[in-house]
C-alpha cells in the first residue's frame, strides 16, 4: 500500500498514483517482454526529490518475461 510521507500530504499524491498505475498497467500490455538490466549502470539525480536519470532495460525476445 502506498503512504503519504513527508511534512504535509500533497494534493495531487492520489492523481499521481493513478496514472503511474495506467502507465505500468500499458507498459506490461504492450511491452510483455523486457528485463531491467545491470542496476550498477543506474544514475539518479537529488534534487526535491531523488529520481532516476537512467535505468537499463533490455527490451525484446531475448529477455524473459517481468513477473
Amino acid at each position: 500500500m502506498w503512504t503519504d510521507v513527508g511534512p504535509h500530504p500533497w494534493p495531487g499524491a492520489h492523481l499521481a498514483r493513478m496514472e503511474l498505475q495506467v502507465l505500468i498497467d500499458e507498459w506490461h500490455r504492450r511491452i510483455p517482454h523486457y528485463n531491467v538490466g545491470d542496476l550498477c549502470d543506474l544514475t539518479y539525480e537529488v534534487s526535491v526529490a531523488v529520481r532516476m536519470t537512467t535505468l537499463p532495460i533490455i527490451v525484446g525476445d531475448g529477455a524473459p518475461p517481468s513477473p
